[in-house]
């Protein structure tokens, strides 16, 4: 299963994770790390955006940052 997320722009994308990491820093939320604050900054964030009919968790995977150990 695949994001919807992988269909939009750069720009967009750009412009989302913008609004998240904005959202986070207004939260005092560290977006370093995926955490259930994070999830629901994501959330907001796509819901204003309107590019996903229905957020699934793929999509709050698609946004969020991603380490490597």
């Amino acid at each position: 299963m695949a994001s919807e997320l992988e269909k939009v722009s750069d720009r967009i994308m750009f412009q989302i994770i913008k609004q998240v990491a904005r959202n986070c820093e207004s939260e005092g939320i560290s977006f370093g790390r995926i955490s259930t604050e994070v999830s629901e900054v994501i959330n907001s964030s796509l819901k204003i955006f309107g590019v996903v009919d229905k957020i699934d968790y793929i999509d709050e995977d698609y946004v969020s940052p991603k380490y490597t150990i």
